[in-house]
Parts: C-alpha cells; structure tokens; sequence
C-alpha cells in the first residue's frame, strides 16, 4: 500500500495468514504466550474495556495511569486502540523511520510474534491529521485486525462503532465510522497525512468517499465537520497473495 513499510506490511499480510493457517493446532508457545499476555494487558487496562470513553480529546480517564503505563513495557507505545462492537482492544504503538517494519513481525513486548501490534505509520502519529494504522488479518481468527476485513461490505460496516484511541499522554480520540472500501495494494489515496488548511482535507475525503464501497448515512455531514481522520489498513482476504487490502476510515 505505501511505499517501502507499507509494501512491506502488505506483502506480508497474506504471509502472515499462511503462518498462522499452517500453525493451527499447533501454535508455537511463544505465539500463545503472547496472545495471553495481550488478553491479560487488557484486564489491567480499564479503556480496554471501556466502550463509551469521553467523547473529546481533552478529557482525562480513570485509566490514564494505566494506559500511561504502558510506556514502561514498550517506549513506542501511543496509547490503547479500541472498535467498539468487534473484537479490537489492543495497545497501538508508534512505528519509526529507522524501524519501518518492525511491528508487522514482532509484538507489544518486541518479541519476534507472526501477529505483530497494530503500529501507527511512521509518516504520522496520534495527533496528526490523518492518523493511519496497520493491523494483520489471521487467516479466520478474530485477531488482530480479522474483525474488519470485510468492513468494506455494506452489511459489516453498519455493524461496527466508534474507534477509541486513549492515549499515554492522557487524551482521548473517539472517531466515528465514515466510509470504508477495498483497494488494490499500490493505493496512493490514503497516504496523505497532513493539509494547509481544512477545506483541502475535506477535498481529500470527499475523493475516499467517492471510492467507497459502503458509508455511514451522515458521511457527507461529517466528513465536511472532520477535524481529524483515522484509517485502519488489513488485508481483505485470508488466503496469501492477493492484491485487495480493506482501509475503515474514522472521522471526528
């Protein structure tokens, strides 16, 4: 999808399936203890299950100290990444130009893991205007980025909510679904980050929009309200090799 990491992330999202696919049964204990530590991480973590988190990016949680934590066990960690309705409530953490890749093979602990961590593009971060995140899609788990990798299909989308991102610097983003489509793995599209002004961010949505295959009813309305746009990126299909990558994009 984008460049030298996102070529990266998308040759190795069908890779990933086939690991995982070939695996079952017989997952490594490294690959199980991580996913348990992710399922414990998550009942220390109070915004894990928090699914109505406040609704500006200003207002401070009762999880704060946890979710602030998390910058013990790993330096990149930018916060906890929750899609109310699926089953997404993982950490989110912060990819670096000198670390492109790392991410798509290793997880939150920096252990080599199949699944990786859902890492924030090191073109951008939290608070930039478009905020774009990569997660794998594990053949036919909910793992991961599973859950929505057929978001671009009208039925599934309706079903999803709102994106949550808690931040270790205590501020939190609550984005609404507004659009979601499935592109080839060269989209240029999506990889703009930031804008001079508003209207030209608003030009830029209204082209996703065009392109999608499925949105929200207000998706006009709040496109033309966005402050700020997060995309979530995986891959459409389980099986490795194919070109289609599903990109749910977020506004608030």
């Amino acid at each position: 999808m984008i460049r030298t990491t996102r070529r990266a992330f998308l040759a190795s999202c069908g890779v990933a399936s086939l690991l995982w696919i070939g695996s079952a049964g017989i997952e490594s204990a490294q690959r199980l203890a991580s996913q348990l530590a992710y399922r414990q991480l998550q009942s220390k973590t109070p915004a894990a299950a928090n699914a109505t988190p406040r609704s500006t990016s200003t207002t401070t949680s009762a999880s704060s100290k946890e979710v602030a934590n998390l910058l013990d066990q790993n330096k990149d960690a930018a916060g906890w990444l929750v899609v109310e309705d699926t089953a997404v409530s993982y950490p989110l953490v912060q990819a670096s130009p000198k670390n492109k890749d790392w991410y798509l093979h290793h997880n939150f602990w920096n252990q080599k893991d199949v699944a990786g961590c859902p890492f924030i593009d090191d073109r951008c971060t939290v608070s930039s205007q478009h905020v774009l995140v990569f997660g794998h899609h594990l053949g036919s788990t909910n793992l991961m980025f599973s859950s929505l990798a057929s978001a671009w299909k009208s039925n599934v989308f309706q079903t999803l909510g709102s994106a949550n991102i808690e931040t270790v610097d205590n501020h939190v983003f609550r984005f609404k679904p507004l659009c979601a489509l499935r592109v080839e793995k060269n989209y240029e599209l999506v990889q703009r980050f930031e804008w001079p002004d508003a209207d030209e961010m608003r030009n830029w949505l209204s082209l996703i929009l065009d392109q999608a295959e499925t949105k929200a009813q207000t998706a006009q309305e709040d496109a033309h309200k966005a402050r700020q746009v997060l995309t979530l990126a995986t891959c459409s299909n389980a099986v490795a090799g194919q070109q289609e990558r599903t990109l749910i994009v977020f506004s608030r």
